[in-house]
């Protein structure tokens, strides 16, 4: 069949990628992403190369040929009378004809599918609405120039429950569900940060054009398999970009978690988008935002076109050799002679000899294997470490302490700058850990490696801190409780930030069962106090509480109202844990 050939060939190419990608197990996730597309279009290209460029044809040696024993006649001719040779006519146009209705049956289907989920995304962001929210998007302005974006980039809130994904090529949307709009600003950044890595990285078009080439391919599982892990490979990977921005690694699996729950019909839906939370890849990906010492680097473009380069030389030799047995002289003539399905009549003289085909003798096998390019060699930097250091606004911050500690234990420090900049002496290749103080902020410590270029020069998010406040609630074991109104703690918050203000103060009531069997115990509480300074949410930290004092914290701290907390005067969200003791005379 004449399209087997092709196939046979493109699956050679395919091969080759993937096995290349399973032993760059510890590579990064991005890297390994770039060679499965990579080995994609090099497939792809495997065709118009076969028919376009002219074939590379290696002949290889003739069969042995082996002379037949002497026959003599003395006194008259040997004659070989013909013999008629019929050809076989096998029903080829009726085989050809099914095959063909099944593939051309199985293309439909797929690219019905594709073109179908394609229209409901559109329609999906049709209904929509564009969200005009200040806070959304400031955070989409901040994390667009972290990632170097200029394009205009819409987000497009959609009645849809289950729809957190990307899509488009020219104009790139950002699709949440309807409701997003009770998401705390840490969530946004998260989500904003993971889908405009998508964005950047051009995600969609590598996976549409995937899903295209399995369309036609429909047959072949290691299309289906390469799919499967470019779609598993771009998710992590754009995990690693969050990452890269400063999220701490067990907020943002929490933050995934509970996306996937309410997103929890994403993937099969939505299959012509770039869903976030996937469910089949969430363990996969939770294990790898949570593992420190993961290869998190992004390859380079020198790294990228190597590779490009490297599998479409693995595919001109694929789709242009062409190998070829040399025939003997006497069997090129007698098969010239018997095409027409008759062989000649031929007269053997006494003591002639006509040579015979050994046709069982080994063929001899010549093999032709391509040179992969060298790798380019990399050589070793020495350069001062500086960066710039934001908050979540997107502001400067002055006065950040920074150290950084190599694998000798060797320390060095510097402060930033008033536009946030700060400058470390020169330092060569190698892991690091890198050490970010500042008042009123979390602290982050970041473990990295120098490799490229770029990594010398680093960009940094300090999120807010968190606030601390411990109540004791004391009582007489049988008169009236003594209230005891604690004073406001003061918060030391550098920055631009400023720490919110206790303006309604509710005290915890002392569960009188309690009281009376004698009973002490200590109530750990998480609230997150919003932006109009209310106490939006309230939960207990430990399971080791009776329920009788955790209502009574809870509905206390639940009634608790402050004034707003402001990063550069816009408010913002900020957690507070309380520590409720409640204990006896």
């Amino acid at each position: 069949m004449p399209f087997i050939d092709p196939v046979i060939r493109s699956s050679i190419v395919l091969a080759v990628g993937l096995l290349v990608s399973m032993c760059l197990a510890k590579g990064s996730a991005a890297l390994r992403h770039r060679l499965l597309a990579a080995a994609l279009l090099a497939s792809a290209l495997v065709f118009p190369f076969s028919v376009a460029l002219p074939e590379w044809s290696v002949t290889l040696p003739a069969r042995t040929v082996a002379p037949p024993p002497a026959m003599t006649t003395p006194d008259a001719e040997l004659v070989i009378s013909s013999v008629a040779v019929p050809h076989p006519q096998p029903p080829t146009s009726q085989i050809r004809s099914r095959i063909g209705f099944v593939w051309l049956t199985g293309l439909l289907t797929a690219a019905g599918t594709l073109i179908a989920g394609l229209v409901r995304v559109s329609r999906a962001a049709a209904r929509g609405r564009l969200v005009e929210d200040p806070r959304w998007l400031a955070i989409l302005d901040i994390v667009a120039r972290r990632y170097g974006l200029r394009r205009r980039i819409a987000i497009c809130r959609t009645d849809s429950a289950d729809l957190l994904a990307t899509w488009g090529l020219v104009r790139p949307q950002v699709l949440v569900p309807d409701h997003s709009r009770n998401w705390t600003t840490e969530r946004v950044h998260v989500v904003l940060g993971h889908e405009l890595a998508h964005i950047r990285r051009r995600d969609w078009v590598v996976q549409i054009c995937a899903e295209t080439l399995r369309a036609i391919l429909w047959f072949n599982p290691l299309v289906w398999m390469i799919c499967r892990r470019l779609r598993r490979e771009s998710e992590q990977a754009c995990d690693d970009e969050v990452l890269g921005l400063g999220v701490d690694g067990r907020d943002y699996a929490a933050h995934l978690l509970e996306l996937a729950r309410q997103c929890r019909r994403s993937g099969s839906s939505w299959a012509s988008a770039i869903p976030m939370a996937h469910p089949s890849t969430l363990e996969r990906r939770i294990a790898a935002m949570l593992n420190p010492q993961l290869n998190r680097r992004v390859p380079s473009r020198s790294t990228i076109a190597t590779l490009c380069i490297a599998l479409v030389l693995v595919a001109l030799p694929v789709a242009v050799l062409r190998a070829r047995h040399a025939a003997p002289p006497a069997l090129s003539a007698l098969t010239d002679d018997v095409r027409d399905g008759v062989s000649p009549q031929a007269e053997v003289k006494p003591k002639q000899v006509k040579p015979v085909v050994n046709s069982d003798a080994p063929p001899h096998i010549v093999r032709v294997t391509p040179r992969a390019p060298a790798a380019p060699r990399r050589r070793s930097a020495s350069a001062p470490l500086t960066g710039t250091i934001y908050d979540v606004s997107g502001g400067v911050l002055p006065g950040v302490q920074v150290t950084l500690v190599d694998a000798n234990e060797n320390t060095w420090t510097a402060t930033s700058n008033a536009s946030g900049r700060f400058e470390l002496p020169s330092v060569s290749e190698g892991r690091y850990v890198l050490a970010v103080t500042l008042a009123g902020f979390r602290a982050l410590r970041q473990d990295f490696e120098l490799r490229n270029a770029r990594d010398w020069d680093r960009a940094i998010t300090l999120q807010v801190g968190e606030l601390q406040e411990t109540i004791t609630v004391r009582d007489s074991r049988m008169s009236a409780p003594e209230p005891s109104v604690p004073l406001n703690q003061p918060v030391r918050i550098g920055g631009n930030v400023r720490a919110p203000r206790k303006v309604v103060d509710v005290r915890p009531i002392y569960p009188a069962a309690m009281r009376e069997a004698g009973l002490t115990g200590d109530v750990p509480i998480e609230a997150i106090i919003g932006r109009d300074g209310t106490v939006s949410s309230v939960r207990v930290l430990s399971a080791q509480v009776h329920p009788d004092f955790a209502i009574a914290a809870v509905d206390a701290v639940r009634q608790w109202r402050f004034s707003p907390t402001l990063l550069n005067g816009v408010p913002v969200e900020v957690v507070i844990k309380v520590s409720v003791r409640f204990d006896l005379d």
